[in-house]
Formats: structure tokens, sequence, C-alpha cells
């Protein structure tokens, strides 16, 4: 079977330009098929009735504005590449076209190499296409794969807001996917882990007498519970497991926030005013852990 030809709409009124730019072309590796139209009215009509694999837009077309021509391409076509030609010292428009959605831009010149240079665009344009077309299909791979799994599958950016998360956090869960979306609901297990270090400095910093030892002790187990049964629970092989994970975080943070408060009240440490943010801490995910376990209960009955 032979390669599908390569097909560019070249946008230009300088038709000198134009008969350069063909023999270009005819001359490089890439030999395409090129048509020549000299107007915004031309492109868009020309684009409704054929397939082209790239545009070369001239900024330049007589009464017309082409920034203006390449947001109606873009409207018409928005994964066609549209390279814009420009006037040296255009800079501005340049930037004001990749805005828009152009691929690239050339400046243009009277100078043969002006031609070498959009091959060169023209060729780096199609190879970033084809990458870009590679890593959809990848990703279309990966959404198929994640939505026909039985774990959790998610992924966040760096505040850990979820921006994608697997159908099967509905079975798991209990929520919908479109109620952890722009979340940081998992970044509970994170919390969790950093307050299970903090439980372990607090402890270790309890004074080395009878009472402090048993203190220590307890807190210390109780504190750094709730992160791994955590843990289990996103792994939980039916939504009643989870359930009852949960539940134990939440026995164990109940529990911890008792010890915080006897430590206080004892005054085992030397400044008692540095257990109110890990008391707010506790507070907060016991808030979290409980409102999660309603949540889940919940749907197990609907």
């Amino acid at each position: 079977m032979s390669e599908k030809k390569l097909k560019i709409l070249m946008v230009e009124d300088d038709r000198a330009h134009v008969r350069l730019a063909e023999r270009a072309f005819k001359r490089s590796n890439l030999k395409p098929e090129v048509m020549h139209v000299t107007s915004g009215t031309e492109t868009l009509k020309r684009l409704r009735a054929d397939h082209f694999d790239v545009v070369l837009l001239d900024c330049y077309l007589p009464g017309e504005d082409g920034l203006e021509v390449l947001q109606h391409i873009k409207a018409q076509n928005p994964s066609l590449p549209v390279i814009i030609v420009t006037g040296r010292g255009d800079e501005r428009i340049a930037v004001n076209a990749m805005k828009l959605g152009a691929s690239d831009y050339l400046v243009k010149t009277t100078a043969l190499d002006h031609f070498d240079l959009m091959l060169v665009a023209v060729q780096k344009t199609l190879d970033n296409q084809r990458m870009k077309g590679k890593i959809d299909e990848l990703e279309r791979q990966y959404q198929s794969i994640a939505e026909n799994v039985n774990d959790i599958i998610y992924r966040y950016v760096t505040d850990y807001t979820i921006i994608y998360i697997s159908p099967s956090v509905t079975k798991v869960l209990g929520y919908s996917p479109d109620e952890l979306l722009n979340t940081s609901y998992l970044n509970l297990q994170d919390r969790l882990i950093d307050y299970a270090v903090r439980i372990i400095r607090l402890s270790e910093s309890l004074p080395e007498t009878r009472a402090g030892k048993h203190v220590s002790s307890q807190i210390l187990r109780s504190g750094t519970s709730p992160g791994p049964n955590h843990g289990e629970a996103q792994s939980a092989e039916s939504r009643a497991d989870f359930v009852h994970k949960l539940k134990i975080s939440l026995k164990e943070l109940r529990e911890t926030e008792t010890w915080l408060k006897i430590i206080a009240k004892a005054q085992m440490i030397e400044s008692v005013s540095l257990l109110a943010p890990l008391l707010k801490e506790t507070d907060e995910l016991i808030a979290i852990l409980f409102t999660s376990i309603e949540t889940a209960k919940k749907n197990k009955q609907q």
C-alpha cells in the first residue's frame, strides 16, 4: 500500500513567493501536494472540502487580519497544524499567533534560505503532530485500562488535586468520580503519614518516667495506626472491608486525641501550647474519616 501523500494548504497572495515555495517542496524529501489560496474565505472553504496536514498562513492578506483567519481555522479544525508567516519585526504578532494555537511561525524574507527554514518548520510541525498522536493513543489505552480495573487509579497535580479518577472509586469508596474531581480527598493518606511522624516525635519527647513511658507507648501505638489502616482501606476487597478499615483508623484517632489531652492536662511536655496544632489536625482527620464512613455506608444501602 502506497503511503498517503502529504497535503499542504498555502495561504499566500504573493504568487512569486508561492512558486519559490513549491520549488523548495519539490526538491525536498517531503514532496507534498501543495494547494494555494489567496484569502481567508477561500481557506475556510477549501478546508471544509478537503483534508490537509499543514496550513502555511501569511499574516498579511489584502484586506484581512491573519490572526482572525487563524482563529477561524482553529475553530473549524482545532487539531490542524498552522504555521504563521510574518514580516520581520512582527514578533508581537507571532507571539499572539502562538497563543491562538499556531504550531510555529516564520519570518518572511526574500533570502533563499527562507524556504529552507520553511521546510524545517513543516517537518518539525509534522513530527510534533505524529508524537502528539502517539501520546493521545497511549492516553486512550491508559483510560481504557483505568476504567476496567477494580483498583482505584487516579492522577493528581502537585497540590494533590485530583484531575482523573477511575470509575472503580464508586465501588470501593462509594463516591462518584465527579464528587472527587478537583478535590484533594486522596491527600488524606499523606496527611495521616505526616500525622504519624508528628506523633513519633511527640512520643520521643515525653519524660523518661514511669507515666511518661506508659503514655509514650500508648500514643505511639494509636497515633501511628490510622495511616497504615487507611492505606489498607485503599485496596479493600469490598465496601464492607473498606468501612471496617476506616472505622479502625477513626477509633485509633479518637484514642490518640484522648492521650493528647492527657499529656496537655498533666503538662508532660514543657510547652503545652505546641500540642494545639496537633489536636487541631486530629479533629480534622476525625471529621474527614467520620464523613467518609457515613458516605460509604449510605451508598452501600442505595
